[in-house]
């Protein structure tokens, strides 16, 4: 399985921080690692000519993992993000994983609070 591993970077408080999107890959997995954080602020820009879907999967690891799996749209030309619990999504790997609607393109990052 290829992944498009995302790695969260650090904002500061009081502080402008550079991110630097990841190319969305064709029948990749995202892969975001997440040890030691309580949140995970994803942001996504999806390019696509439709609405497309990204699916995270509930994680087999925190207390909050019983929950099924999240399913977010993401409408054509739009920039959203959204802020993943690490005790709903987090695996015993360390990692929370999503995947891609088919056909998705753009771009996605992602960031944590200090």
């Amino acid at each position: 399985m290829a992944y498009d591993t995302i790695t969260p970077v650090k904002l500061v408080k009081d502080t402008v921080t550079a991110v630097t999107p990841t190319a969305i890959t064709h029948g990749n997995t995202i892969k975001i690692p997440v040890s030691g954080k309580d949140v995970i602020i994803v942001f996504i820009n999806n390019t696509t000519a439709a609405t497309k879907k990204v699916t995270w999967t509930a994680g087999d690891f925190g207390a909050r993992s019983v929950l099924s799996d999240l399913e977010t749209s993401f409408e054509q030309d739009t920039h959203k993000c959204i802020v993943l619990e690490t005790s709903r999504f987090l695996n015993d790997d360390g990692y929370i994983y999503g995947e891609y609607e088919a056909s998705m393109t753009g771009f996605i990052w992602a960031v944590y609070p200090e």
